[in-house]
């Protein structure tokens, strides 16, 4: 059914390939989704086309900077205030329809798919500079 990723937890030596290939493509998709994440950050610096909804979330940031109302500021960090946090989301939500249904793999690739993200968000980082 899903053709990305085919892993299975209890395998032979013939699998090694397999798992290995599957590795490489959890490898590829999380440098796309942290791509992804950074690209839309791009597009919220000045004159671009999501620079709007940029101001908007810091509004939104002062506006709940006092106490009883800073509950409400864990929302806009996923969104698009942070690109570590919109990049993890990115990929959670599309790993939910590329993933297998198992849950023990679910449960390894996204934790490991949330790390490699980190990587590549990093990686990327230090190209740019």
């Amino acid at each position: 059914m899903n053709l990305l990723f085919q892993m299975q937890v209890v395998g032979d030596a013939g699998d090694a390939f397999q798992n290995l290939t599957s590795l490489c493509s959890l490898m590829v998709f999380c440098l796309g989704t942290a791509s992804l994440s950074l690209f839309l950050m791009k597009c919220q610096e000045q004159g671009m086309i999501f620079r709007r909804f940029f101001l908007l979330l810091t509004f939104l940031w002062i506006k709940w900077h006092r106490k009883k109302d800073r509950w409400k500021r864990f929302f806009l960090k996923p969104i698009g205030y942070c690109s570590y946090c919109m990049a993890t989301w990115i990929y959670l939500i599309s790993a939910f329809f590329v993933l297998p249904s198992n849950p023990v793999i679910l449960a390894v690739y996204g934790v490991l798919g949330i790390g490699l993200n980190y990587f590549w968000i990093e990686v990327l980082l230090k190209i740019k500079k």
